[in-house]
C-alpha cells in the first residue's frame, strides 16, 4: 500500500457508511446479528429457491435528530423482497419516521432525511448476496442470524474522490503513459484494525509505471491517501470482485 493511515473523515459517502454499518462490524466483533423483518411470511425452502430466481433481501435507512451535530442514521430489519415486489415496499414506515422527527436535527436534519427517501424509494440497501452467503434454515426460522462472512469485498469510492481519480488517468491517458481508465475500489473487507482502503486496478502492465502514476496521485490526493495499484489478473487473488464491485471510470 501507498500512502499514511487514511483520514476517516474523508469517507462521507452513504454508501461507503452504510456498507460499513451492515458489513465492517464483523471486523470489529467478529459477527453481527442480522435480524429479518418478514420471515414469518415465506418458507426458507421460497427463499432459497429465490435465490436464483431474482429475491433480494433489503434493508432501509432512517433518521435520528442531533441538533447541530450531523444526524445518526438507522437501518431496519432485513426484507426479503421476492422477484415481483417493488424494492421500495417497505419503506413508507421509514420514511415516515424519518419526515416525523429526522428534520429537527438542524441545520442537516432536512438534506439527511431528504437522501434517506431517496435511498429508500430507489430500493434501499441491498445485501443479498452477504444474506445468502450466511443463512442457514435454523437463523431463518429464528429471525436473526450470524453473519460472519461477507460477499461485498468493495464499494465505489465517494463521487467527489471519483472525479479526482478520473482527472487524474484522463491526464495520464492524454500524455499515453497509460492506454485505458483503471477500476477503483474500496476495499472493505480488511483484517481487524487495518482501515479500508483504495485498490485501483489496471488492465495493463504498469509494472514500470508505477512510480509515475504514484507521482500523479500525489499531485491531487492527500499524503493521507491510502492506495495500491495492481494489475487485473495477474497475481491478484480479488481481481473478479473488483471488476465486478469497484468503479469503471
Amino acid at each position: 500500500m501507498i500512502g499514511a493511515q487514511r483520514d476517516f473523515p474523508l469517507f462521507r459517502d452513504r454508501e461507503f457508511l452504510l456498507f460499513c454499518c451492515i458489513l465492517r462490524l464483523v471486523a470489529i466483533d467478529n459477527y453481527m446479528e442480522i435480524k429479518l423483518a418478514n420471515h414469518l411470511n415465506y418458507t426458507f425452502e421460497e427463499v432459497m429457491s429465490a435465490k436464483s430466481n431474482g429475491g433480494t433481501f433489503v434493508t432501509y435507512q432512517w433518521i435520528i435528530p442531533t441538533p447541530i451535530f450531523f444526524p445518526v442514521r438507522r437501518l431496519s430489519k432485513v426484507y426479503f423482497i421476492p422477484r415481483d415486489m417493488d424494492k421500495s415496499t417497505y419503506a413508507q414506515k421509514f420514511n415516515i419516521l424519518s419526515l416525523l422527527i429526522g428534520w429537527w436535527g438542524l441545520p442537516w436534519g432536512p438534506v439527511a432525511v431528504y437522501k434517506s427517501i431517496v435511498l429508500n424509494n430507489t430500493g434501499g440497501v441491498d445485501v443479498t448476496d452477504d444474506v445468502y452467503l450466511n443463512i442457514d434454515r435454523t437463523g431463518y426460522s429464528n429471525g436473526r442470524f450470524q453473519l460472519t462472512k461477507s460477499a461485498t469485498k468493495f464499494i465505489h469510492p465517494p463521487k467527489s474522490e471519483a472525479k479526482e481519480h478520473l482527472k487524474v488517468f484522463t491526464s495520464l491517458i492524454d500524455s499515453s503513459e497509460i492506454n485505458f481508465l483503471p477500476i477503483v475500489g474500496v476495499y472493505i473487507d480488511c483484517e481487524e484494525g487495518v482501515e479500508p482502503y483504495t485498490i485501483i486496478g489496471f488492465d495493463e502492465d504498469i509494472s514500470l509505471k508505477k512510480e509515475l502514476i504514484a507521482k500523479a496521485i500525489g499531485k491531487r490526493f492527500s499524503k493521507h491517501f491510502v492506495y495500491e495499484l495492481i494489475q487485473l489478473n495477474k497475481g491478484f487473488s480479488l481481481s473478479e470482485q473488483l471488476s465486478s464491485q469497484g468503479l469503471q471510470l
